[in-house]
């Protein structure tokens, strides 16, 4: 038993004192930032590339969809598109998907002005009043039926449609 103890204490002298000559001297672990390993003369330098990849199948989607609408008054075009876009809700409604998972994500209303031959202002034409709403679903399999109902409830425009994970 003492003659084990006394060669694994050797071998352990010997380990120690081989890693202890493979350090280079005055060589600071703690410091070795990028730079001061690259600039070391007497150090190696360990050099790691790596690149991976991950394929997963996707859980859930965001669209946005809304209703751009043009009219000459500005009352009548925005009560157009309200129009339109309670259609469309209803229809997210009914195709299941909880209020939480819509949100109206951009609403403008632009002047369309009309212009002479000169280029000069001749006075606003009409209006055009847009409303987008993001939709999340998990329902990827309706995806596609959901998209054709939303057009068909007035929907006339589809900006993305985002898959996740």
């Amino acid at each position: 038993m003492k003659r084990m103890l006394k060669s694994t204490s050797l071998f352990g002298f010997a380990l120690l004192a081989v890693v202890a000559l493979a350090a280079p001297i005055g060589s600071r672990a703690q410091d070795a930032t990028p730079e001061s390993v690259a600039s070391t003369s007497s150090g190696g330098t360990i050099t790691v590339n790596g690149r991976g990849t991950i394929t997963i199948e996707p859980d859930s989607a965001s669209i946005v969809v809304g209703v751009d609408v043009s009219g000459e008054t500005l009352v009548e075009t925005r009560e157009l598109a309200a129009d339109r876009m309670t259609a469309v809700l209803e229809t997210v409604e009914a195709a299941g998907i909880p209020t939480e998972q819509v949100q109206t994500v951009n609403y403008s209303i632009n002047v369309i002005n009309e212009w002479d031959d000169q280029g000069r202002l001749k006075g606003v034409s009409g209006y055009q009043v847009s409303n987008q709403v993001q939709i999340r679903t998990t329902d990827l399999e309706g995806l596609g039926g959901l998209i054709d109902s939303l057009v068909e409830s007035g929907a006339n425009t589809i900006y993305s449609i985002n898959f996740f994970a």
